[in-house]
């Protein structure tokens, strides 16, 4: 079992390589993308940490905003990297520096050894409330985020027009775990011959509101592969009370029971500076309690 791990990182370099240490094994490969903002000497720490590994690839930079296209273009940099490298992989898996598994490597082989080719992504179909992500105009103005129509000044909808047909659009979480017939239909589709639709896509995409929890969501499932998609990211995330609240809470020493018996195969959102020490609990549970002596704090 081959699997390729693509990590969206911009902080704390010891936490990515502990990831990547964790989940190294002969048989998997990594492609990592560090926000252009983060500033030089924390990306050459990152590079230095894990400068032993011939399996880690680090991506090509752009700044990534919260809520903008930067993050899908990071993940698209990683499958194109894993088809131009010619890597070998059966399942890729999107990740954060901040996330970390739950279960052993074996474990984890395992699980997707028995999936025979199935994929795993949370979704649902966009309805009303949801559409003014997407048919809304949206623009960054000094790194934030702005929608326009309607409002209380100018209560006028000024649609935009739809992409393609894909009718309804999907939502789900930004992480996933895809086979690679998933991964192969995404390449083949954005590779379409007809460069004017497939700009027109792209460039439509980058106009709606935190696109990662919509791009790959609705390519997939309005294709043929809709059938081999699990709605199950395969990721345990805890959010905080609220209407909405744009980021998970950070998982601590008190969330271990319930990390070690729940179904899943990750986890996030984890900060050494809030708790230092639920990292080494997990490793000691699982299969790296060798790691406490690399990365202890």
């Amino acid at each position: 079992m081959n699997i390729a791990y693509i990590i969206s990182a911009y902080k704390y370099p010891q936490q990515l390589a502990r990831l990547v240490y964790r989940l190294n094994t002969n048989s998997v490969s990594f492609f990592i993308h560090v926000d252009r903002k983060t500033n030089n000497q924390i990306f050459d720490e990152m590079r230095h940490l894990l400068k032993d590994f011939s399996n880690v690839y680090f991506l090509d930079r752009h700044a990534c905003y919260w809520g903008d296209f930067g993050h899908v273009e990071a993940t698209l940099k990683g499958l194109r990297a894993i088809s131009n490298y010619g890597i070998k992989y059966d399942y890729v898996f999107l990740l954060t520096g901040q996330c970390y598994p739950i279960k052993s490597n074996s474990k984890i082989v395992d699980f997707l050894s028995q999936s025979n080719g199935l994929s795993y992504m949370s979704y649902y179909p966009v309805g009303a409330s949801w559409m003014k992500r997407i048919d809304r105009w949206h623009f960054r103005l000094f790194a934030r985020y702005y929608l326009t129509f309607p409002n209380k000044f100018l209560p006028l909808h000024l649609r935009r027009p739809l992409a393609s047909k894909f009718e309804p659009y999907y939502r789900g979480s930004s992480y996933w775990c895809l086979h690679r017939n998933c991964i192969e239909y995404i390449l083949d589709f954005l590779n379409n011959d007809d460069a004017t639709y497939r700009g027109r896509f792209l460039n439509f995409f980058k106009g709606v509101y935190i696109p990662d929890e919509f791009f790959f969501h609705t390519i997939l499932l309005n294709s043929p592969l809709k059938q081999d998609i699990i709605n199950n990211d395969l990721w345990y995330i805890q959010w905080p009370p609220g209407s909405y609240v744009p980021s998970p809470r950070i998982l601590n020493q008190f969330d271990f029971d319930d990390l070690m018996n729940c179904d899943q195969l990750f986890a996030r959102k984890f900060d050494p500076l809030q708790d230092s020490q639920i990292l080494e609990m997990i490793d000691t549970a699982t299969e790296k309690s060798d790691l406490h002596t690399k990365f202890s704090t």
